[in-house]
C-alpha cells in the first residue's frame, strides 16, 4: 500500500495556486496514492477549509475522491487511544504541540510510516520515535512517496 500522512499545515498548500511539487504529490495520490487520516485530522483540514480561513485547500476533494475510490486509510480513535496506551511512556518527551501528539500513532500504525509536515517539531518526534522506523519530511520533494 502506498500510502501517506499528510498533516494539516502541509495539505494548505493543496491551494489554488499549488506549487509544482504540492501537485505532483496531489496529482500521484488521485492515480494511485493512499492518504493515512484520522478523524481528528480530517476535522483540522475541515477547520482549515471553513468560511472563518484565509487557507483554503483541495484537501477535502481530495479526501471524497479517495474515499470513493477505497483509498483513504482511517486510523480509528481505539487503535489511536491503544497505541498512546502502549507506547507513550513517561520517559518519552516529545517535542511537538500536545494537539499533535495524536498525529504520531497515525503514521505510527500507517503501512509505511511517511509523513509530510511544514511542524519541525513533529517531525522530530516521528523520526525519533522508540522502536519504530519512520520518515517524516517537510517537502513531498524530499519524501519517496512514489
Amino acid at each position: 500500500m502506498k500510502d501517506v500522512f499528510i498533516d494539516n499545515c502541509s495539505a494548505t498548500r493543496f491551494n489554488n495556486k499549488m506549487e509544482s511539487e504540492y501537485l505532483d504529490l496531489y496529482l500521484w495520490l488521485l492515480r494511485e496514492g493512499v492518504l493515512v487520516v484520522s478523524d481528528r485530522l480530517i476535522c483540522e483540514y475541515s477547520r482549515s477549509n471553513s468560511g472563518y480561513s484565509m487557507s483554503g485547500s483541495n484537501i477535502l476533494i481530495l479526501i471524497s475522491e479517495l474515499n470513493k475510490k477505497g483509498r483513504l486509510y482511517k486510523i480509528g480513535k481505539d487503535q489511536i487511544k491503544e497505541f498512546i496506551r502502549k507506547h507513550f511512556k513517561k520517559s518519552l518527551k516529545l517535542r511537538s504541540n500536545v494537539k499533535d501528539h495524536q498525529h504520531i500513532p497515525v503514521v505510527m500504525l500507517s503501512n509505511r510510516k511517511l509523513a509530510l509536515s511544514l511542524d519541525g517539531n513533529l517531525r522530530d518526534d516521528i523520526n525519533n520515535f522508540p522502536k519504530f522506523k519512520a520518515e517524516a519530511y517537510e517537502f513531498p520533494s524530499e519524501a519517496n512517496y512514489i
